[in-house]
């Protein structure tokens, strides 16, 4: 029941809040011209506000679609990997020299190839916390235009003697809050710029380095199986027991 009652006392204050903004905003047209103007512009700096959320809004999407697109590469890359150790334990069953080289090439290329789609997929990621915090900025800065021009239209309406009812004392600390959490989002987005911006570098070096490594690159020697008549324990290895001293 309490917070039923909460609920409907906040519905009565919002209402109250949209109907005194409402006559307001009819009262503005008693302003002077000079003061109508100045309202305008206002406005207009809402509105270009609003227009910078949509914008936010689809670098957010499309920061979304990348993540998508990292994760299915990472997987692809993660199952070519594990191909090329299959392939090299069939050459290494095989005793195939030819397909051993072939399928350890194959193997380092894999390897690289996952550290750079594990480095793109890490990039990706933060990049859809920047766009997510950079849309919650957005919405910050239509906070402050919004509440900057309620603000000047009260105030002209005091000055004039137009407004009917008295103005809330907290109205006016609206501006200066909204100023605040304005400035605690962009400093998030600042954060995540910087660590945004470390993962794209790392990824595209990576990514150059698996571009341009060579095909042919040479392979570390490889131990050569010991056969049984090979080593100190070969048949041929034991001293003869007849010359044996």
């Amino acid at each position: 029941m309490a917070t039923r009652r909460w609920l409907l006392v906040a519905i009565a204050l919002a209402g109250g809040c949209a109907h005194r903004m409402a006559a307001i905003d009819e009262s503005v047209a008693a302003l002077p011209a000079g003061e109508r103007q100045r309202v305008v512009s206002m406005q207009q700096r809402v509105d270009a506000a609003q227009s910078n959320v949509a914008s936010a809004r689809v670098a957010r999407d499309e920061a979304q679609q990348l993540l998508r697109v990292a994760d299915r590469q990472l997987r692809a890359a993660r199952a070519r990997l594990d191909a090329a150790k299959d392939a090299l334990n069939l050459a290494l069953r095989a005793n195939d020299p030819a397909a051993m080289d072939a399928a350890e090439r194959e193997l380092r290329a894999a390897e690289q190839q996952v550290i750079a789609q594990r480095l793109q997929r890490d990039y990706a990621d933060r990049l859809v916390a920047l766009r997510t915090a950079e849309l919650r900025e957005r919405e910050a800065e239509v906070d402050v235009a919004r509440a900057d021009l309620d603000a000047y239209r009260l105030a002209a309406l005091n000055r004039y003697g137009i407004a009917g009812e008295p103005t809330p004392p907290s109205f006016g600390d609206e501006p200066r809050r909204a100023r605040d959490e304005l400035a605690r989002r962009q400093q998030r987005v600042a954060e995540l710029r910087g660590e945004t911006a470390n993962l794209r570098a790392a990824w595209e070096q990576q990514r150059r380095a698996v571009a341009t490594r060579p095909t042919t690159e040479p392979l570390p020697p490889r131990q050569a199986p010991t056969d049984v008549n090979e080593g100190p324990a070969a048949p041929q290895s034991v001293p003869n027991q007849n010359f044996a001293q």
